[in-house]
């Protein structure tokens, strides 16, 4: 009995529900100055703790319907197991570890995460430093 319910344990933990996790793709760390110069204009211009930024924000208008996020829960409670970034237009899904900071910046097919928590609040953004992941093309 106890083999079988072990099995179902291992199989239901074996199941994943995306494609690729974030941590496991190439990136590289890259401060405010060395970003892409639309991007530096756009993240000037975002009003300081808006409350309109949610967990992503798509830079270029045409990825704005693009991409969302969604939350995968756990098996057992109310938690969140990871956080999911979904590319419709590739059918493509990201695991994103839970407790990552936030918002994901989404721009020429890249995903830059800040390497901390609050970046437009307080603290100076332009002192913020990115992990950048290239986006898979399906």
């Amino acid at each position: 009995m106890r083999c079988i319910i072990a099995f179902i344990l291992v199989f239901i933990c074996s199941c994943k529900n995306y494609d690729y996790d974030i941590e496991d793709m190439r990136s590289e760390q890259v401060s405010f100055a060395k970003l892409p110069l639309k991007l530096k204009k756009y993240l000037s211009m975002v009003p300081p703790c808006d409350p309109k930024i949610g967990m992503y924000l798509c830079v270029n208008v045409s990825d704005s319907s693009r991409f969302f996020t969604e939350s995968e829960p756990t098996i057992i409670g109310p938690w969140i197991s990871y956080e999911k970034l979904i590319d419709k237009k590739n059918n493509i899904i990201y695991k994103i570890a839970t407790g990552t900071p936030s918002p994901y910046i989404i721009f020429r097919n890249k995903v830059y995460i800040p390497n901390e928590y609050n970046i437009f609040c307080g603290e100076d953004f332009r002192e913020a430093m990115y992990t950048v992941y290239q986006l898979k093309q399906e």
